[in-house]
């Protein structure tokens, strides 16, 4: 069951490019809300985002080469505004830092929520849909379902997040959510295991 609305994939395409492109960023679903997910005082949700964090930074510290290729790659991209901002981004971290790449960051909660704080704090360079990307979005809110013209915008904004993150050098997902288990089959597809 591969994505193949062709609005869903542009956006997508798009918003990957300003990463870097294919295979130049880490992508991480987040889910912190919803089914389960922040029951028991948002425990459950804490859990996603120790869990996440612990991930990522051993990857990060098992394959420095692989990270610095990432690096090197990004710095020889065409200049857009939100690569601008990542290579900023990546100027302005503390040299233990250096080596931690773009991180493109799908979640079901904004940019502002508390239980990002420690996720966010930890890794300097994270880019979200609605903080950064936004404005890619605008042709998916006129897309209707043809049969009875309902507006999709709502149910295919996730879409978008899982295509970008998917389009990952790696992909990193929430443990026993059904969308990260989707978005790993997709990153499989596009990007390899």
């Amino acid at each position: 069951m591969i994505i193949n609305h062709p609005v869903l994939l542009d956006i997508g395409d798009k918003i990957s490019e300003q990463l870097g492109g294919l295979g130049s960023y880490i992508g991480v679903h987040l889910r912190l809300g919803d089914m389960g997910f922040d029951k028991k005082f948002g425990q459950k949700a804490e859990e996603n985002v120790d869990y996440i964090t612990k991930s990522l930074i051993e990857d990060i510290s098992s394959t420095p080469n692989e990270l610095e290729e990432i690096e090197v790659s990004n710095s020889n991209f065409v200049s857009t505004s939100t690569m601008i901002e990542a290579e900023k981004c990546l100027q302005s971290i503390s040299p233990e830092q250096r080596n931690f790449p773009i991180i493109y960051l799908a979640s079901d909660k904004p940019r502002n929520d508390r239980r990002l704080k420690k996720f966010l704090r930890e890794f300097p360079c994270i880019f979200m849909l609605f903080s950064n990307f936004e404005k890619y979005l605008d042709q998916l809110k006129r897309v209707k379902n043809p049969r009875d013209g309902a507006l999709l915008f709502r149910y295919f904004v996730p879409f978008v997040d899982g295509i970008v993150a998917a389009r990952g050098n790696k992909f990193i997902g929430t443990p026993e959510s059904t969308f990260s288990e989707y978005v790993t089959r997709l990153h499989e597809h596009w990007v390899g295991s």
